[in-house]
């Protein structure tokens, strides 16, 4: 496609609706379901080289083993179902990481996050929310891009703001 030729990315990203998608983790059924999605969309559209997979937007309220045995799980559906391309990960607290929480998934379990990724793939990114405006925020973003560095991750930042929600759908800046 055109957008393939311009290297155009569209990353595909899945949720769980509950909780507007924040802080779960999926386990037993749901886990089982989102694999399968998992392995149908990368079958679908994987051999595009402009889709990337983001394997689940803002899974866990901490660094957990629920969290990272949640992410293995959804990572091998994708390597499993034959997809070679490229595999992001939203950090634990929220998608927050470093800048959410006192310790980063992604970096806590790095090892085990890379090997379900297997050898021969493109390296997983380390995608990260930043929407802190403690006077501290600029220290942890800053920490948070060091560990991601360290552990051997591409990194992305996935989300940014620093909007209040008030009521209904309206923000305030």
């Amino acid at each position: 496609s055109e957008g393939d030729k311009q290297g155009v990315k569209v990353q595909f990203t899945f949720r769980d609706n509950a909780n507007q998608g924040g802080g779960n983790v999926l386990t037993g059924e749901k886990l089982k379901q989102a694999s399968a999605d998992i392995s149908n969309v990368v079958k679908k559209f994987g051999s595009r080289t402009s889709f990337v997979l983001d394997t689940f937007n803002q899974g866990g309220k901490s660094a957990s083993q629920d969290w990272a045995d949640m992410q293995t799980t959804l990572i091998k559906a994708a390597r499993n179902s034959g997809y070679k391309g490229t595999i992001v990960v939203e950090d634990s607290n929220w998608g927050g990481g470093l800048t959410a929480g006192p310790q980063s998934g992604l970096v806590k379990f790095a090892d085990q996050l890379k090997a379900a990724n297997g050898e021969g793939n493109p390296a997983l990114i380390g995608s990260f929310h930043v929407y802190a405006r403690e006077s501290e925020a600029s220290s942890r973003l800053g920490k948070q891009i060091k560990a991601l560095r360290e552990a051997g991750y591409k990194f992305q930042i996935g989300e940014v703001g620093n909007a209040k929600f008030l009521v209904g759908n309206t923000f305030q800046q």
